[in-house]
């Protein structure tokens, strides 16, 4: 499990597992992982709409089809234990959360299966997760050093830096560290 705050960076880590997964899978067909991305949120759609037995196959087929490539070969890499299921925004499932989280813990229990869940800390609970065999990894804030290495990488010298140290701790959230060089190198151009 992935937990961090907003902007700390979760759904970037996610959809970057899933690339580095795909060129493994790109190498060999046969071997782990096949990524599949799936936002929880739509998992909370399928839960209101009634969709099945199996909600992971449902998703397979919504966003798939019934009978393709993609389907089949999700649902092999599913039997035989290559399946990566990366679940995106466990936090943002409202007042479905908890069937959601039953849901993923229901599915901890298929051999072979990964599953990579992110969420803020505020609505998670841990040690139902932990008692399931589950790790829980936090994003931190950008330590100082980091965002001024961040800045400078960007193309930002001394001054650029200062300006950003001004804004405390909301540059040491990587999502408004991004803004914030944006914003204040458009500012500088003008």
């Amino acid at each position: 499990v992935v937990l961090g705050s907003g902007g700390f960076g979760k759904t970037c880590l996610i959809k970057k597992l899933a690339v580095l997964a795909s060129k493994v899978g790109a190498a060999d067909e046969d071997a782990f992982p096949v990524p599949l991305l799936v936002l929880l949120v739509e998992m909370t759609r399928m839960m209101e709409d009634g969709d099945g037995d199996d909600l992971l196959d449902a998703f397979v087929e919504r966003q798939y089809g019934k009978r393709t490539a993609e389907t089949d070969m999700l649902r092999r890499a599913r039997s035989t234990g290559r399946l990566l299921l990366l679940l995106d925004g466990l936090d943002e499932c409202g007042e479905h959360r908890r069937k959601v989280e039953d849901w993923i813990l229901s599915l901890e229990k298929e051999r072979g299966l990964r599953i990579v869940v992110s969420s803020r800390p505020a609505v998670f609970r841990e040690e139902a997760f932990r008692a399931e065999g589950f790790g829980v990894l936090e994003v931190l804030p950008l330590s100082p050093p980091l965002v001024e290495e961040v800045v400078a990488k960007r193309g930002g010298g001394v001054g650029l830096i200062d300006q950003v140290r001004a804004y405390g701790d909301l540059a040491r959230t990587p999502l408004m560290l991004s803004l914030l060089i944006f914003a204040l190198q458009q500012r500088a151009a003008e």
